[in-house]
């Protein structure tokens, strides 16, 4: 799996709301997620608002969320959610 991502890797994705990231992930760099280029100074970049991590417990993605200050959701609370049979909305309007 993806053992590494770059910084600033994601700033020209400004759709980019949210990431699921794999426990193989093991070093993230400075921001490489929730972060897009300023369009009036594209060198410079700023916080996407409402930014969430899916991502597991002690790992380098909720490290990477508190950090940020990012939305974390441990993807075990979802795995549990679902093999609960409870509908796929429900996962998601849990207040993070």
């Amino acid at each position: 799996g993806v053992q590494s991502v770059g910084q600033f890797a994601f700033v020209y994705c400004p759709e980019l709301r949210s990431v699921s990231l794999p426990s193989s992930l093991f070093k993230i760099g400075i921001g490489a997620f929730g972060y897009v280029a300023n369009p009036k100074n594209p060198s410079k970049y700023v916080k996407v608002d409402g930014f969430t991590v899916y991502g597991y417990i002690d790992s380098g993605a909720q490290k990477y969320a508190e950090s940020g200050k990012f939305a974390f959701v441990p993807i075990s609370a979802l795995s549990k959610a679902c093999n609960a049979k409870r509908p796929f909305q429900d996962i998601y309007s849990q207040s993070v």
